[in-house]
């Protein structure tokens, strides 16, 4: 199913990816020997084949193509519970006002973004100014 959304975003879009990679597992085996229960745990790893929607993936916006990127980003949109149990920890699990910080003030960029950065840097080192100074402007939530 994942190869096949890639090649559905591929025939419409152009480029279709897959993210590959391995899951770690841990596995214990209990079993007894006479009248000594034994316990091991073995480690495995299985791999993965994953479909990202080309929409999700950002790029180093100096570069040309997707292959001469150094390095490529993959947005993760998720819950506030899931951000809290992944990255609580980080934060001393008090995520509260981080998240009500970034409610008020949303400051992102989407891939149409960067495609406008690298077509300003392409042509004018001035229309990048003027593209973030615009974006500022009209995304200054202060007041």
């Amino acid at each position: 199913m994942e190869l096949m959304q890639a090649i559905k975003e591929a025939l419409i879009c152009g480029p279709g990816y897959l993210k590959i990679g391995f899951i770690d597992r841990e596995k214990k085996i209990e079993y007894k020997k006479g009248l000594k229960k034994i316990s091991k745990s073995t480690k495995e790893q299985y791999p993965f084949i994953r479909y990202v929607p080309i929409f999700n993936l950002f790029i180093d916006p100096t570069v040309k193509s997707f292959e001469e990127s150094p390095y490529v980003f993959e947005r993760n949109v998720m819950s506030v519970e899931a951000f809290n149990k992944y990255y609580g920890s980080y934060f001393n699990n008090n995520t509260k006002p981080i998240i009500e910080y970034a409610l008020k003030n949303p400051y992102y960029f989407s891939a149409y973004d960067y495609n406008k950065i690298k077509h300003a840097a392409f042509w004018d080192e001035r229309e990048i100014k003027r593209f973030f100074y615009d974006y500022v402007e009209n995304n200054n939530n202060d007041g």
